[in-house]
């Protein structure tokens, strides 16, 4: 008995030497206990970390490795690469880098828990960043200066989920910087409302959109409102009425565009579940199922 689990257990040693990267992802996302899948997270950034410092690592796109997002930008200047666990059971951590062509690595560190209110509004950077999956990048030119929009998704809090469009750039020093006062919400008879980036949070068991629509050339995001929620102890959240608004790029500004399609519903759609198998939809709210057309 004692040999059979000794050997058992070498084996397992052995398998997980050969490729640990993909057995410490896999254990990051899928263990069951939450200490695991923390233990799990270190052991995957330490290594992650020393393969991406290897040379030429940039050219690279790691397509074997699944459990993280990659995002390159159109001028193949940078990537960003993001993942983010489940450490309890209303509690999510972010894990990221910054790679630039030349090879220099820079190792993001996720601040959420000390973030409180004015998120919008605050100036970031590496040692300092807003954590979060990353699932869409793309390249603004504003007065000289490349703006990459991030677009992230953050597990935030057992009853309500975040997106949002945050700002890469390069400052003055030649830093990299995140959040930029590039968003302007405008409304009749009141001062503009000039953003860094755009946070929205929503009902952990609802699925709402925030991306960039090439066909509108602008970046669009459900309207919400505020409703009580369907889950247990939950109380008031913010859901989708059916609407849509965004931000389109006029005058150096992402200026905020109320209204995009008028089919504003009665009352707030009843939550469909996000992370749930049942409907058939991944951690970013992608999936199958099919919307209801717009008009």
């Amino acid at each position: 008995m004692r040999f059979t689990a000794l050997f058992l257990f070498l084996t397992h040693l052995c398998v997980a030497q050969v490729n640990d990267l993909d057995f410490y992802g896999d254990a990051m996302l899928n263990a069951v206990q939450y200490d695991h899948k923390a233990y799990a997270a270190d052991r995957f950034t330490e290594l992650f970390e020393k393969k991406l410092s290897t040379p030429d690592s940039f050219k690279d796109e790691m397509k074997d490795i699944q459990w993280v997002s990659k995002m390159y930008s159109l001028d193949t200047s940078v990537r960003v690469i993001t993942y983010q666990i489940q450490v309890a059971e209303d509690r999510f951590k972010s894990f990221g880098f910054l790679q630039e062509s030349n090879g220099t690595l820079i190792k993001l560190n996720a601040v959420n828990a000390e973030l409180e209110d004015d998120i919008e509004y605050l100036d970031l950077d590496p040692q300092n960043w807003y954590g979060a999956l990353y699932y869409n990048i793309i390249e603004s030119e504003i007065d000289g200066t490349t703006y990459y929009l991030l677009f992230g998704y953050d597990g935030y809090s057992k009853y309500d989920r975040r997106k949002l469009v945050d700002v890469l750039y390069k400052n003055e020093e030649e830093e990299w910087t995140f959040g930029s006062e590039i968003f302007e919400v405008q409304k009749e008879g009141e001062r503009a409302d000039v953003k860094k980036r755009i946070l929205i949070e929503y009902s952990a068991d609802s699925n709402v959109t925030l991306n960039f629509q090439s066909g509108l050339d602008m970046i669009v995001h459900d309207h919400l409102i505020r409703r009580i929620g369907s889950m247990p102890g939950q109380g008031a959240t913010n859901l989708s009425d059916g609407s849509l608004v965004g931000y389109q790029l006029k005058e150096s500004k992402w200026q905020y565009v109320e209204r995009i399609f008028n089919d504003v519903l009665d009352e707030a759609p009843f939550p469909q579940p996000v992370l749930g198998t049942e409907s058939g939809k991944d951690i970013l709210g992608k999936g199958a199922k099919k919307k209801k057309k717009r008009n």
